[in-house]
């Protein structure tokens, strides 16, 4: 988790630098890349790791999931919990 983390700040300062012509697209689109590129070798790590996930864990997720897309796509908001 703290490496998603570290991950998305780094995302979102890079889209700060870009959008406001901090740094050229070339650099931007490189920068995303060297980031993937990290992201892809901890992808392994993990799987290496982690063998299965619970199916309770796994609904938990995939609830936290739908609700976020709901609320930043779709700008749906549950007003009941």
């Amino acid at each position: 988790m703290d490496y998603y983390n570290k991950y998305m700040n780094e995302m979102e300062h890079l889209f700060y630098q870009f959008d406001h012509k901090e740094i050229e697209e070339k650099e931007a689109i490189q920068k995303v890349y060297e980031l993937k590129k990290d992201e892809c070798s901890q992808q392994s790590i993990m799987n290496r790791f982690v063998r299965s996930i619970p199916d309770s864990r796994h609904k938990n997720i995939d609830n936290e999931s739908t609700e976020y897309i709901n609320r930043v796509y779709f700008n749906k908001y549950e007003q009941n919990k």
